[in-house]
């Protein structure tokens, strides 16, 4: 279940930590849950089906909504290519600082004009070259710029499509991949979430059929801005668009407890989704706000006895731009 693209808004701040503070540790504990998350066939079909490269002419990969480079960190660890020139994306200068933190650069990790590109070349192992730029701007406005179209052999939008008018950004996703080049666009929501164990059954479908409804009709500056169903809508905006799919699979959040602990920061991530679905549903004059008071209270109460566990579906799809 992904949180609402004015989360900032929503969630406000947290004992004088600000808003970007909280989503970029979200961000970063939502790591391990993805990375369990993504379907591995999806994944090694991606592999496999990438142009041949060099150290001279390397794989050119952007990502769209890049967040805190999350997903750059997984190309690396996973081995994606030994030779990448990766371009980030995100509206949020905080956030590609926060990339840069994370990544042991030479920079100060503070944000810049989002005009500005900023590219280093950051060698992570010994056999690993990547070359990375980051761009400071809305995923909307870089497919207009004529010197970046058709110039990608892979683009990423991932936990993107379900948070975006997924018919006008995959329309310009797809002009930034070269003739055969590859579109990965991974964990799409598909509209079902359950938590475990069970509290009130009914109040907490009635609850989540509310959230769902809310990213339905949700707008963010005039653009309606994602949908609880997007993973299944996706195969038909890819028809529309004749992007041939080249593999589909699920990538089913699943975060549970082990001897009432949780791996790494993700007691952390159960925390604030339960926190984004209670902050959005007080806006719904539909809901009893007592009760929802009450549910939020338990589930957190759950996540620090270590006895939550979240399921939530998602699917992942990998498919190209046909050549000319």
């Amino acid at each position: 279940m992904p949180p609402n693209p004015d989360w900032q808004d929503i969630i406000g701040t947290n004992d004088g930590v600000s808003s970007y503070d909280v989503y970029i540790r979200y961000l970063a504990a939502k790591k391990s849950v993805d990375d369990r998350a993504l379907n591995r066939y999806v994944w090694q079909k991606l592999k496999a089906s990438l142009p041949a490269f060099t150290p001279w002419k390397p794989l050119s990969v952007i990502e769209l909504g890049s967040g805190i480079g999350t997903m750059f960190e997984r190309v690396v660890e996973w081995g994606l290519a030994p030779h990448i020139h990766y371009t980030m994306v995100d509206q949020n200068a905080e956030y590609l600082a926060a990339f840069w933190s994370r990544n042991g650069s030479t920079r100060s990790g503070q944000p810049r004009a989002c005009q500005e590109p900023q590219t280093e070349n950051l060698e992570f192992a010994k056999h690993l070259d990547c070359t990375v730029e980051t761009v400071c701007a809305d995923l909307y406005d870089v497919p207009i710029d004529s010197r970046r179209q058709g110039q990608y052999d892979l683009v990423i939008a991932h936990a993107v499509m379900d948070l975006v008018d997924a018919g006008e950004a995959l329309s310009g996703f797809a002009a930034l991949a070269r003739p055969g080049g590859l579109l990965y666009l991974s964990l799409i929501y598909d509209g079902h979430t359950e938590f475990l164990p069970l509290g009130e059954p009914e109040f907490e479908r009635e609850l989540l059929d509310r959230y769902h409804l809310s990213m339905d009709q949700r707008v963010t500056k005039g653009w309606t801005s994602g949908g609880s169903r997007a993973a299944r809508a996706m195969f038909a905006h890819l028809a529309a668009l004749a992007l041939p799919i080249l593999a589909v699979g699920g990538s089913d959040w699943i975060v549970y407890p082990q001897a009432e602990r949780y791996k790494a920061d993700e007691a952390y991530f159960l925390d604030m989704i339960i926190e984004t679905i209670n902050r959005q549903l007080k806006q719904d004059a539909t809901i009893d706000s007592h009760r929802l008071a009450e549910w939020a209270t338990q589930r957190h109460a759950q996540v620090k006895a270590g006895k939550l566990i979240l399921m939530a579906s998602n699917i992942d799809f990998l498919a190209c731009r046909s050549a000319l």
